[in-house]
């Protein structure tokens, strides 16, 4: 029995009113938001300067000094502590709030984006799921947060993990983007840099994002290899690409459907490499040592290093089973798996594009 178009359109609006109400009070107990704890710590770094100077980049300046200082002396995220520096505490207090709307914001951005990228380009899903999967998605990374203050008000807590998750999300889709990308090679050039830059600041950041960050573009690469290795060797005349000027670049080029596959696989993994030496740069950081000294996380002796080795790997598998079982998005993705293993076949089957035979 198929509906109505009134109905479907009822059906679009209503969704879009239930995520709406539900999404305002995270926006409007932006207003009670307030400077905290470290927030006050960091910005005794810069405020003066600001007061002093009025000048944003003497802010900067001293805000990046003190990343490295605390790099050597503390702890190795240069990033989080270059933003940290930032706070809006440093500026105004009476307008801190605006950063939790800022940070609600590029995270329902964030989402649309991957989702319309890995689930549209990609995974070819219909228009009509892909909008529901977005309100869905988007609405429980807010509902469910194990703390809504760290997670969105406070910002030093909600920067560090919830802005580097959202920046980590778009920045994947413009990796994406450009290891099939057919632009000129100076629009290929400023592209890679910029992706980059945004990869080796992740790797600077906090230790999960950068590592969850890894994760997924070693997936992107390996999906990309697969693909070449079994991609036709013949001209790229059925390649479904973003527009004709792509398609036509790419037969200018005299690329094969398994030499566009491979310049892809190869491209997704050298960008492996600014994020990797981030991260190398922020875990060998000899504050990283100082800090354990001082919390009392250094002992000698390969015995008790061993030992505490299996404790953490026990507490980090407990902490999993609790986070599985205490975070709905990731029962909503298990429970999507099927649909999602369903359309990854028909596109194998319909060859507009190729993955791991998954399911």
């Amino acid at each position: 029995m198929k509906l109505s178009k009134t109905v479907k359109r009822g059906g679009v609006v209503g969704a879009v009113l239930v995520w709406a109400l539900l999404l305002l009070p995270f926006f409007w107990g932006a207003a009670a938001s307030h400077p905290a704890t470290d927030d006050f710590t960091f910005a005794a770094y810069t405020h003066p300067t600001w007061i002093q100077t009025g000048s944003l980049l003497h802010v900067i300046k001293d805000a990046v000094s003190y990343a490295l200082r605390t790099w050597r002396d503390w702890q190795g995220t240069v990033t989080g502590v270059i933003l940290m520096a930032l706070n809006p505490a440093v500026f105004s207090i009476r307008l801190y709030g605006l950063h939790a709307v800022a940070l609600l914001a590029l995270n329902l951005v964030a989402v649309f984006v991957f989702v319309e990228h890995m689930f549209g380009a990609r995974l070819k899903l219909p228009a009509g799921f892909r909008f529901f999967l977005y309100l869905i998605l988007s609405l429980i990374q807010f509902l469910f947060l194990p703390d809504i203050v760290e997670g969105i008000y406070w910002f030093n807590g909600a920067w560090f993990y919830m802005g580097a998750q959202a920046v980590a999300l778009i920045t994947l889709v413009l990796c994406d983007r450009l290891a099939v990308s057919a632009a000129t090679r100076f629009q290929r050039a400023v592209m890679t840099v910029f992706c980059a830059g945004l990869l080796f600041a992740l790797g600077m950041d906090n230790y999960i994002t950068a590592m969850m960050t890894a994760a997924a573009l070693l997936m992107m690469a390996l999906q990309r290899a697969w693909a070449w290795h079994g991609a036709p060797d013949r001209a790229c005349i059925g390649v479904i690409a973003r527009d004709e000027g792509e398609r036509s670049q790419c037969l200018a080029a005299g690329l094969t459907e398994a030499g566009r596959e491979r310049r892809a696989a190869i491209r997704t993994a050298l960008l492996l490499v600014p994020l990797g030496v981030g991260l190398l740069l922020s875990v060998i950081a000899p504050g990283n040592a100082v800090r354990m000294a001082t919390d009392g996380a250094h002992q000698s002796g390969f015995s008790w290093l061993f030992l505490t080795t299996l404790w953490t790997l026990r507490d980090a598998a407990l902490y999993f089973v609790r986070f599985f079982l205490k975070t709905p998005l990731l029962m909503v993705l298990l429970l999507l798996t099927p649909a999602f293993c369903a359309a990854l076949s028909h596109g194998l089957s319909q060859k507009s594009w190729r993955v791991p035979p998954v399911c």
